[in-house]
């Protein structure tokens, strides 16, 4: 008798459980909460987001931590000094000595670095090259940029070498993309040292005219107009060489992506080539935005008050693809 009730109850508290997970269900009043893409900044504002150096020193006394100063350093692409000097000018925060408990458990200062120059190089740029930077502030016209991560700029492999797949290790100057000073340091090439039309031009080559995202964009290649004056990639400057692959240099090291040798004649119109991937490569690559068929970007669609924004964090050169793939 015992075993036939001990059946019945079993099933009974299931059904029980089962009412009252339901009913759970029917009560949960679900908001969900979605992050937004909207920045609310301008291409230039948002630049100078990721352009700065915070520290903060804290002492703890009796297991209680107190800030004691604060330093932060905006425009890292406008540092004349080096950055030890830098905090030391910039001190906008000094509180009172603070006052130790007698017996307290005083521990030495504690100092917490955080420092995000993903844009300084690219500001650097744009400032060495003498562009207009209301290309970047105003809001009248809606268009695309493609901003340069630090390693799209600059990649090094080591104290003595370079990654061709960034902007200097693909650019040789007089053949060569830097020195080796006395220390046996590898030193990259100055934008210094390229002329300034030269710069402008490949900056202006990265604004697109419009807006073109993951809400606009086809999974076929689209061939967009950029800022860039028709014509100027029909040969490149006397002293600028784009070799691609096939270089030899000392300073010179092949990075993961092959950049083929400038083409005369490649992009007559100044155009780029953009188009969303139908499929994922990677569990890190959602349907990427591809630019000329070669570069994947490495963050996109960010919504600017005057356009968009994709970021990519490997050199590209200005050849226009010819066949789609």
């Amino acid at each position: 008798m015992k075993k036939h009730i001990l059946i019945l109850l079993v099933p009974l508290c299931m059904l029980l459980m089962l009412a009252g997970c339901y009913k759970l269900q029917e009560d949960y009043n679900r908001k969900p909460h979605i992050i937004s893409p909207n920045t609310g900044l301008t291409a230039w504002q948002y630049l100078n987001t990721r352009n700065y150096l915070k520290v903060v020193d804290t002492i703890i006394i009796n297991d209680t931590t107190k800030k004691i100063d604060t330093v932060t350093i905006r425009n890292l692409d406008l540092l004349q000094t080096n950055v030890a000097t830098a905090i030391l000018n910039a001190r906008n925060v000094t509180a009172a000595k603070p006052s130790f408990p007698t017996g307290a458990t005083v521990s030495t200062t504690v100092r917490v670095v955080k420092v995000d120059t993903i844009f300084t190089l690219m500001l650097r740029m744009i400032r060495a090259s003498g562009i207009d930077t209301s290309l970047y502030t105003q809001t009248n016209t809606k268009r695309t940029f493609i901003l340069l991560h630090q390693d799209a700029i600059r990649r090094l492999n080591s104290t003595k070498t370079i990654y061709n797949d960034c902007f200097i290790g693909a650019n040789l100057i007089n053949g060569i993309c830097g020195t080796v000073n006395s220390s046996k340091v590898f030193v990259a090439n100055k934008f210094a040292s390229f002329p300034q039309i030269y710069l402008q031009n490949y900056l202006k080559w990265l604004i697109l005219d419009g807006v073109y995202n993951h809400y606009t964009l086809q999974t076929i290649n689209s061939e967009v107009n950029t800022l860039c004056p028709a014509g100027y990639w029909s040969t490149l400057p006397a002293n600028i060489t784009i070799p691609g692959t096939s270089a030899t240099n000392a300073l010179w090291t092949l990075g993961s992506l092959t950049i083929p040798a400038f083409g005369v004649g490649l992009n007559p119109n100044s155009t780029m080539k953009i188009r969303v991937l139908d499929s994922s490569p990677s569990n890190t690559s959602d349907y990427p935005i591809i630019l000329n068929s070669s570069v994947n970007v490495r963050t996109s669609s960010i919504l600017l008050t005057n356009g968009t924004a994709h970021v990519i964090d490997r050199y590209f050169t200005t050849n226009i693809p010819t066949i789609d793939f």
